[in-house]
């Protein structure tokens, strides 16, 4: 019994060393792994690539231009869109309170009317 324990901690212990390895290995650049630029390598928040408004507004820009100028790159933004929105948003209130529901649902109907959310208002 003592001869499966040590067999097992071993491949247990072999096991973690080969999990620590491939965390080192995924932080450093291989020739199938390019080091990236533009990356702090010391870290940084979420919009780090909108780190001036040139940067954000110049995102902006070229994905407007390539929506604009490549047929294929706007149609699949059209079918992602109908796939996403569909008919529009609804309002599924179940908040445990009829009334608070019916209220909800009120103040939605009201905001958003019989407009069709696909067309918009043209």
């Amino acid at each position: 019994m003592t001869k499966r324990r040590r067999q097992g901690m071993a491949g247990s212990i072999l096991e973690q060393f080969a999990e620590l390895k491939s965390d080192y290995e995924i932080g450093k650049a291989s020739w199938y792994k390019r080091a990236k630029t533009g990356i702090m390598t010391l870290g940084s928040h979420a919009d780090y690539h909108h780190r001036t408004e040139a940067a954000y507004f110049g995102a902006m820009e070229m994905a407007r231009e390539m929506t604009r100028n490549n047929p294929l790159v706007m149609q699949g933004v059209r079918r992602l869109v109908a796939n996403v929105v569909g008919r529009g948003f609804v309002l599924d209130g179940d908040s445990g309170d009829n009334g608070i529901d019916d209220v909800n649902g009120y103040r939605w109907e009201s905001v958003t009317g019989d407009r069709s959310p696909v067309a918009g208002d043209r």
